[in-house]
């Protein structure tokens, strides 16, 4: 036969006490830990206004092991749109930890805006923005 399990009175008290400490507490803490650690990309081959030509190579720079996709959208005279999902987050992707490079000729001057938007596991994300020029044609 298969009785009910009761909790003693003297015991109610301190199960209650452990129940908030285990849930409450570390939750606060874990949110005000994350919120206190911005997601935001830096990027690195790429500072703004400046004007690239030829082959380049653009990674954003994300830290924390939580990160598990870092998205870049190039906008102006023509777009390009790219996902990482592992580190290096290279614009335009690796094979291997080895940049693939972004061939800049193949794309027409002008003023370009890349941005990349890093996710994390929580589903919190944090971009940043550069803009630049693209002047491959003599001038």
């Amino acid at each position: 036969m298969n009785r009910p399990t009761t909790v003693r009175w003297a015991t109610r008290p301190l199960l209650t006490a452990l129940v908030c400490v285990l849930l409450a507490m570390p939750a606060g803490v874990i949110s005000a830990e994350r919120a206190e650690q911005a997601l935001v990309p830096k990027f690195w081959g790429v500072q703004e206004g400046q004007t690239l030509r030829g082959t380049v190579t653009i990674q954003a720079l994300v830290e924390g092991a939580d990160v598990v996709q870092v998205d870049f959208v190039l906008s102006a005279p023509r777009s390009a749109t790219h996902s990482e999902g592992e580190p290096p987050y290279t614009f335009l992707g690796d094979v291997g930890e080895e940049p693939i490079g972004w061939d800049t000729t193949e794309f027409p001057d002008g003023e370009y805006t890349l941005v990349a938007t890093a996710t994390d596991v929580t589903g919190r994300t944090g971009s940043a923005t550069v803009r630049f020029r693209v002047a491959n044609s003599p001038t």
